[in-house]
């Protein structure tokens, strides 16, 4: 019996997502990280509220390096889910639907949020 080559489907390895649709999904996933750490800071704030020595304890948690890490990659995800909230603004009000204009306006959320986690980092830092 003779096999037919049939066509096959697209799939990762062959479909490129347009950059709409890889931001539309880092938005979801932000999403969902952003509710997983708002119950993390949720707990933490309990713990904190035990007395003195849970609060040193807290801090030296929140000082490991990849602790550390963690939360500044929790705050570039708010920055960044925000930044992608006021550009559903702008759809919402019919505009930034052209193509090269939608992809402006990710590179202009992703530069945004960037610039406001830096912001953050020098805040904390030369205010600590």
């Amino acid at each position: 019996m003779e096999q037919r080559k049939r066509p096959l489907s697209p799939h990762l390895q062959v479909y490129r997502l347009p950059l709409t649709a890889v931001v539309s999904i880092t938005h979801r996933m932000t999403g969902v990280l952003l509710a997983a750490g708002l119950v993390l800071f949720v707990i933490s704030l309990a713990v904190i509220q035990c007395g003195a020595s849970s609060f040193e304890s807290m801090q030296q948690v929140i000082q490991q390096p990849l602790i550390s890490i963690a939360i500044w990659l929790m705050i570039y995800a708010l920055f960044f889910h925000m930044c992608h909230g006021v550009r559903h603004l702008f759809w919402d009000a019919g505009e930034g639907y052209e193509k090269p204009l939608m992809n402006y306006y990710i590179l202009l959320e992703l530069f945004a949020s960037l610039a406001l986690t830096l912001l953050s980092v020098l805040f904390v830092r030369l205010g600590g």
